[in-house]
């Protein structure tokens, strides 16, 4: 029955179920919270996908509704650039990282063809990726920083209610002002012409392809940002489609000023208020960004923050 009402990608020895319907998209988000925070990365990716997808992501599982294993990715439409590892990129949770192997092994739920990028909050992981791009000889880059999440922004009761019946959309609850330093500044969201600052400006950036990312981020999701008087950003966050807060930046003229600070405490308080999922990942090196969360009463995961970003070998390589 569950193969008459799914599609599926299948090979000789496995399948994956494509989860379409609302129903059971609205359960696997209820589900993914018990899971919480290893969860939490495909989590905020449902969330999305549950509430306008903006991004055109789907969900694949190896079994339902017992899964052992889930996998979040943009629809192949997406993924037609085998260079943008922002567009070829992949959310993973596993109860079974032998499970997830035989997956990720066995069927064509990740196109190792294309430069990717997978993340997730769980370490053991890790030595399913890169036994996968060994044999597949592919070239790795991992990063690992700190996660940090607040908890209670996901058990309001309203979080639990059938999708459609959330309150939709985003809006900053309007202009604030702040004072610091003896200037104003005025908290709003960015518009699409900021996303180049921003793309200069977040280390996982810096290119053709990270621009059109933060360009359709900010498009799309929420964002915000601090402006001066000459209506210039100064500081500023934005949320990408797995839900997560991330691109923090304030340039190094106006830190110690208290506005970042000011700012995530105003981003934070139009998040919760709408039910978003609310976390966060900091550099492990970088002691000035860490108080920032827990003085907003964040506190450190128990697991960390993984990405692998991972490319097919040049000829070249594969014969040194």
């Amino acid at each position: 029955m569950l193969v008459s009402l799914s599609k599926l990608i299948t090979d000789s020895t496995f399948k994956m179920l494509f989860l379409h319907c609302s129903q059971k998209l609205a359960t696997l988000e209820r589900i993914l919270i018990r899971s919480f925070p290893e969860s939490l990365k495909v989590y905020g990716s449902v969330f999305h996908i549950n509430r306008g997808n903006p991004f055109n992501l789907e969900v694949l599982v190896d079994n339902w509704p017992q899964f052992n294993s889930v996998i979040s990715r943009p629809s192949p439409k997406e993924m037609t650039d085998d260079l943008d590892n922002y567009k070829n990129s992949y959310f993973l949770f596993t109860k079974d990282p032998d499970n997830l192997q035989d997956i990720l092994t066995n069927t064509d739920a990740i196109n190792w063809k294309q430069v990717l990028q997978i993340q997730t909050f769980q370490q053991n992981i890790s030595e399913v990726i890169n036994s996968i791009c060994s044999a597949k000889m592919l070239n790795v880059e991992s990063t690992r920083t700190v996660l940090y999440v607040k908890d209670g922004s996901w058990t309001r009761p309203e979080l639990h209610m059938p999708p459609q019946q959330l309150q939709q959309g985003w809006e900053h609850s309007g202009v604030t002002l702040i004072e610091s330093a003896g200037k104003v500044f005025r908290i709003s969201p960015l518009n699409i012409s900021h996303a180049e600052l921003v793309n200069n400006n977040w280390g996982f950036g810096g290119n053709e392809q990270s621009l059109k990312y933060i360009q359709r981020c900010i498009q799309h999701l929420p964002n915000l940002c601090v402006m001066d008087e000459n209506e210039h950003p100064v500081s500023w966050t934005v949320m990408e489609e797995s839900g997560e807060i991330r691109m923090g930046y304030t340039l190094p003229e106006y830190r110690r000023m208290g506005i970042s600070k000011s700012l995530v405490k105003s981003f934070l308080g139009s998040l919760i208020q709408k039910n978003f999922p609310v976390y966060m990942h900091v550099a492990e090196n970088n002691e000035n960004a860490k108080g920032v969360p827990l003085g907003l009463g964040f506190h450190i995961a128990t697991c960390g923050w993984y990405q692998w970003k991972c490319s097919p070998m040049q000829r070249s390589e594969r014969l040194a």
